[in-house]
């Protein structure tokens, strides 16, 4: 029997929710795929619940994230990048998207995926004050955009559609004009 720990048993939880989705998902099924006894998975995380939390966290840091620091970077771009990637990451895996409308606190990579909004909106021409409005704001963009075209994905479109990442962009764009900045909208294509 190879060595349990942590990291093994979210690993290995993201790999079968990403193979079967959240439905088939049990923690007899993760323990058979870990060849141990459900029980013995109890030692690392108390509920199932908090297993799908440490996953959907799992996922949150695998976003490649750009450098919030690198003042020199147009800060619309950045923000782009960073709603794009999580927009990637919550369509290509349903079961995420989710647990992330279940679980509110996030993980400690979801709260790196917040710091690095702060830190461009904070590159932005909105005052300080303004700021958390702004955050809040963006984050239910992306979450209601994602739960959309999750929920309106036609069979067999895939969830890198040029199309409806173009689309996503666009309401971006209208969100943070609509914030009274000058966000023009461009045509990505990445």
């Amino acid at each position: 029997m190879k060595h349990l720990d942590r990291e093994r048993i979210v690993t290995a939880a993201v790999r079968l929710l990403d193979a079967e989705g959240e439905a088939r998902f049990s923690m007899r099924r993760l323990a058979s795929e870990l060849e141990v006894t459900a029980m013995s998975l109890y030692w690392y995380v108390d509920t199932k619940d908090d297993l799908l939390e440490l996953a959907l966290d799992a996922v949150t840091g695998r976003m490649e994230l750009p450098d919030p620091a690198d003042a020199g970077r147009d800060w619309q771009d950045d923000l782009h990048a960073l709603a794009l990637a999580w927009r990637r990451a919550m369509i290509a895996r349903p079961w995420a998207l989710h647990c992330y409308g279940r679980f509110p606190h996030p993980g400690p990579h979801g709260l790196r995926f917040s710091e690095h909004v702060q830190a461009v909106l904070a590159r932005s021409p909105l005052p300080d004050a303004l700021r958390p409005t702004a955050l809040s704001a963006v984050l239910r963009f992306l979450f209601g955009s994602a739960s959309l075209e999750g929920r309106w994905t036609a069979p067999g479109r895939q969830p890198h559609d040029q199309e409806a990442e173009q689309d996503f962009h666009r309401g971006l764009g209208w969100l943070l004009s609509g914030m009274g900045m000058d966000a023009s909208v461009r045509d990505r294509r990445r």
